[in-house]
């Protein structure tokens, strides 16, 4: 799916328009858990992830110049690699301290 939405991006171009199109998609998954099946909800997040990068991650060249493509690539992987690190610690202490997920699943709807 990456590489046909890839190729959607290149011949379509709006960037930006699809990356608004990608976090609403994610804010409807979300919330979505809560009316429709997993399968529902998991699909349109994997859909909207996958619009995200197609668009995101060949932005970095269009951005930054030539010579630090490499570079800012490696930080972005950094930072990714860090927040997924970070995330699941505090999901962890949010639901030992209250001993339920609703205080996540508020913050992933609103992020």
């Amino acid at each position: 799916m990456f590489i046909s939405l890839g190729y959607i991006v290149d011949r379509l171009g709006k960037r930006a328009t699809l990356t608004l199109v990608s976090s609403i998609l994610a804010m409807f998954s979300f919330s979505s858990f809560y009316f429709t099946t997993p399968i529902i909800s998991l699909t349109t997040l994997g859909v909207s992830y996958s619009i995200f990068a197609s668009v995101l991650w060949p932005s970095v060249a269009l951005v930054v110049n030539k010579k630090l493509v490499a570079f800012a690539l490696g930080i972005m992987q950094s930072f990714q690699n860090l927040t997924l690190f970070i995330s699941p610690i505090i999901v962890a202490s949010i639901y030992s301290s209250t001993g339920s997920y609703t205080v996540v699943k508020i913050i992933c709807l609103i992020r």
